[in-house]
C-alpha cells in the first residue's frame, strides 16, 4: 500500500521476540518498477531469496563466511501486524485515487480482491489503474461507474477516474459484464470501521474471535 520498491533478504538468529533475533546476514534488493499486486512481489522476492541462499551457502562450503552477528537496533524497528483480505480489504472510497488504486492492486492475486458492494451485494475488484483524462469529480460521484466498455470499468474517484478489469462475486465469477453506467459501488461505514479491529493468528491459523 506504500509503495515502496524497497525489498532485503534476511538470516537472523531466532529469539523469543517477533523478528527480533541478532542478523546473521542481510542483502537488499530493489522490486522492479513493473511490481503492483502481490503476486507480482512474490515472484521476486523468492528469485532473490533462492539466489541470496545459494550465495549464502557456496560460502560456507568454500569456507569464506565467518558469520558476524549484528544486534537489530531497537530504534530502528517497526512492526506492522497481519491483514485478512476478508476482514480488512473493504474499499473506502473517499480516498485519494492513487491510494486507492495501491489498496485495490494490495488485495489482488494471489488474494481473493478488495471488497465493496454492488446492488447491496459484495463484490471483489482487481486489476485497477488510475487516469486523470476525464478530470475530478465532485465527492457526492465517488464510486459512480459511469462508463463500462465491455472490458473495464471507469468509476469515480478522489482526484481522477479509478480504472477496474476485474469484478468478482463470491464465487469468482466475474460480473463486471452486469454492471451498469449509473451504478454505484458502496461500503457501508460499518464494514470500513470493521478494517480497523485487529485479527490474531495463531499456529493453526486465523484465531477464532469471542
Amino acid at each position: 500500500m506504500s509503495g515502496s520498491k524497497l525489498g532485503f533478504c534476511l538470516l537472523h538468529q531466532v529469539d523469543g521476540g517477533i523478528d527480533a533475533g541478532p542478523v546473521v546476514a542481510v542483502r537488499e534488493f530493489l522490486y522492479p518498477p513493473a511490481s503492483r499486486i502481490p503476486a507480482d512481489f512474490q515472484t521476486v522476492y523468492e528469485k532473490e531469496n533462492l539466489a541470496f541462499l545459494a550465495d549464502l551457502f557456496s560460502r560456507i562450503i568454500k569456507k569464506k563466511t565467518a558469520f558476524p552477528i549484528t544486534s537489530q537496533p531497537e530504534y530502528l524497528s517497526s512492526y506492522w501486524p497481519r491483514l485478512h483480505t476478508l476482514s480488512h480489504s473493504w474499499i473506502d472510497w473517499s480516498m485519494p485515487v492513487d491510494d486507492l488504486d495501491r489498496f485495490v492492486c494490495a488485495f489482488d492475486d494471489p488474494y481473493a480482491g478488495s471488497q465493496t458492494l454492488w446492488n447491496e451485494t459484495p463484490v471483489f475488484l482487481k486489476k485497477s489503474l488510475t487516469d486523470s483524462s476525464d478530470g475530478v469529480f465532485h465527492s457526492f460521484q465517488y464510486g459512480l461507474v459511469y462508463r463500462n466498455n465491455g472490458r473495464w470499468l471507469t468509476v469515480a474517484g478522489n482526484g481522477g477516474t479509478l480504472i477496474v478489469q476485474s469484478v468478482l462475486d463470491a464465487d469468482g465469477k466475474s460480473v463486471l459484464a452486469s454492471i451498469k453506467a449509473g451504478d454505484r459501488l458502496f461500503t457501508p461505514n460499518a464494514r470500513l470501521e470493521q478494517r480497523q479491529k485487529r485479527v490474531i493468528y495463531d499456529p493453526h491459523g486465523l484465531k477464532p474471535t469471542r
